[in-house]
C-alpha cells in the first residue's frame, strides 16, 4: 500500500499538519482552529488582518473566504454566512500576500524530489490546483459576495516549471517523511512582508500538473508507475 493510514491521516487534517510543521521549525502562516463561528471573533484578536477561514470540507479551496477587517468578520458571523464544514470545524489562518503573485508546489515521490511548479494567482483565488479535473468553488471567496474568480476562466490556474532552493527542497522532503507520505506534495509561498518561505499545505494526494511534458520537460507517470511496481515486489513483512 502506497501512503497508508498516517499519511491521510495528515492529508486529511490541516491542525495536525500545522502542528508537524511546527514541530520540524519550519515557517507556517499563524493559524487557530474553530469548532463554532462563535469563536472567530475571539480568535482572530490574536491574528493581523486579512484573515482567511477554512472550513474542514474538501479540497480546491472549496468555501475559503477572505476578510479584510474585523467589522467584516463580525458581520459574517452574525449573519451566518460562514461555512464550517461537516464537522463544524475550521481553520482561522493569517492571509499572506505571496510575493510575485504565485505559491510553489513541490512533489516528492519516494522521497526524491520529483520537480516543482509556480502557480500564478488570480485575485483573490483560492483554487490552486494544478490538475485537469480540479473544479473551481461556485462560492465567492471573500466576504460581501465579492466575486474574485472569473467564471469564464479555466478550470485550473496557470503553471510553469520551478526550481526551488536546495535547503527548501529538503525541507519538502522531511515534511513527507514526517507525514508518512511516500507521494505526494508540499506547498509553499514567499511572504510578500519579509521575503520568508512560509509552507501551507501537504498533500497525499498527489495532482500532477496536466500538459507535463510541456511544463516540466517529462512525464511523471512512468516514474510513478516504476515505483509502484518496486514497492510492489518488495518482500511482505510477516510479523507472527
Amino acid at each position: 500500500m502506497l501512503n497508508g493510514y498516517d499519511a491521510y491521516v495528515n492529508e486529511f487534517s490541516k491542525a495536525r499538519q500545522l502542528k508537524l510543521l511546527h514541530n520540524l521549525g519550519l515557517r507556517h502562516p499563524k493559524s487557530y482552529v474553530i469548532n463554532h463561528t462563535s469563536q472567530a471573533m475571539i480568535a482572530s484578536k490574536n491574528l493581523r488582518y486579512p484573515i482567511i477561514i477554512k472550513p474542514n470540507i474538501g479540497g480546491s479551496g472549496a468555501h475559503i473566504i477572505k476578510f479584510n477587517t474585523p467589522q467584516d468578520l463580525e458581520i459574517a458571523v452574525n449573519t451566518g454566512s460562514i461555512e464550517m464544514g461537516m464537522d463544524q470545524s475550521a481553520i482561522l489562518q493569517e492571509y499572506l500576500e505571496a510575493k510575485d503573485n504565485r505559491i510553489i508546489r513541490i512533489e516528492i515521490l519516494g522521497g526524491e524530489f520529483l520537480y516543482a511548479i509556480q502557480v500564478f494567482l488570480s485575485s483573490g483565488e483560492f483554487n490552486l490546483c494544478p490538475a485537469d479535473y480540479c473544479k473551481p468553488s461556485d462560492e465567492p471567496q471573500s466576504f460581501n459576495n465579492t466575486r474574485l474568480d472569473d467564471p469564464n476562466t479555466t478550470n485550473r490556474a496557470p503553471v510553469a516549471s520551478f526550481n526551488p532552493p536546495d535547503q527548501i527542497i529538503e525541507n519538502a522532503r522531511r515534511i513527507m517523511t514526517a507525514s508518512n507520505i511516500e507521494v505526494g506534495g508540499v506547498e509553499y509561498l514567499i511572504n510578500e512582508s519579509d521575503g520568508l518561505e512560509y509552507y501551507y499545505d501537504i498533500n497525499a494526494l498527489s495532482n500532477f500538473v496536466a500538459n507535463p511534458i510541456e511544463i516540466v520537460g517529462f512525464d511523471p507517470f512512468p516514474s510513478l508507475v516504476d515505483f509502484v511496481v518496486s514497492r510492489a515486489n518488495e518482500p511482505l513483512a510477516v510479523t507472527l
